[in-house]
């Protein structure tokens, strides 16, 4: 089972709003925990996978829930 993110904070959409000519990337991080254990200096030679998504950005007038909603399922459809 693969492990989803939770809600999104609203820092994401503040930073959206505070510099909109930032391209943001949907990026899904799998098999992390086992490449970067907790209390780790440097990363364990273990296979881990990055995908990333098509940009993302706010559209106009969307609102705080609507935007940060629509930014974790970008995420989650790279899970």
């Amino acid at each position: 089972m693969q492990a989803l993110p939770g809600p999104f904070k609203a820092g994401l959409f503040y930073l959206a709003a505070r510099f909109p000519d930032v391209e943001l990337i949907p990026v899904y991080l799998e098999n992390l925990h086992r490449c970067m254990p907790k209390g780790t200096v440097l990363p364990v030679p273990l296979i881990c996978t990055v995908r990333f998504g098509a940009i993302f950005g706010r559209i106009a007038n969307e609102n705080k829930e609507t935007f940060l909603k629509r930014a974790r399922e970008a995420v989650i459809e790279l899970a």
